[in-house]
């Protein structure tokens, strides 16, 4: 009886490892992203490869906008330099400095410091993680004269009429 019950802890314990093992090599399901989404205050369009928050705008790199996106599609994980080097590479060998000056291209776009973060955070001996909310691109409204405003500027535009109307109500 004390053979059997080692024999099942064994392959208990033999079964957990496998699984953990599983666990460690299956990444997480990476969320479908839609081609114009919103990283923080940035609107994302995959097609153009820009960014725009208000009335800037960078275009960036195919590569820089492929980690962005990857970044976006696990978003709050920290992702392994390995993974990223996946996303960032095509076809050619891609080598470390590659990712590490697509990351500071990708910073410099979205006015980011590695020393305090607001969007890609440095996980030490870890990689790197997107720590800005991510969500789908909510569509402008045309202004008159066919100019867009951004969500920003809708928000305050409000703000505005509402204290306009309550001015007037008193």
């Amino acid at each position: 009886l004390r053979i059997c019950e080692g024999q099942r802890l064994y392959w208990l314990a033999e079964g957990l490892a496998s699984w953990v093992s599983r666990m460690k090599e299956t990444p997480a399901e990476a969320v479908a992203l839609p081609a114009r989404f919103e990283v923080g205050d940035w609107l994302v369009d995959r097609g153009l490869n820009e960014i725009r928050r208000d009335d800037e705008g960078e275009h960036l790199e195919p590569r820089v906008m492929r980690l962005l996106v990857r970044l976006s599609e696990r978003s709050g994980e920290t992702l392994s330099r390995d993974e990223l080097l996946d996303a960032v590479g095509s076809e050619q060998h891609v080598v470390e400095e590659v990712l590490t000056r697509a990351v500071s291209q990708l910073r410099h776009a979205l006015r980011d410091s590695a020393q305090e973060p607001t969007y890609l955070q440095t996980v030490p001996k870890g990689g790197y993680r997107l720590i800005a909310p991510v969500r789908a691109a909510v569509e402008t409204v045309p202004a008159p004269g066919g100019r867009r405003t951004s969500r920003r500027r809708q928000q305050w535009i409000a703000l505005a009429g509402a204290a306009g109307l309550l001015a007037v109500a008193l």
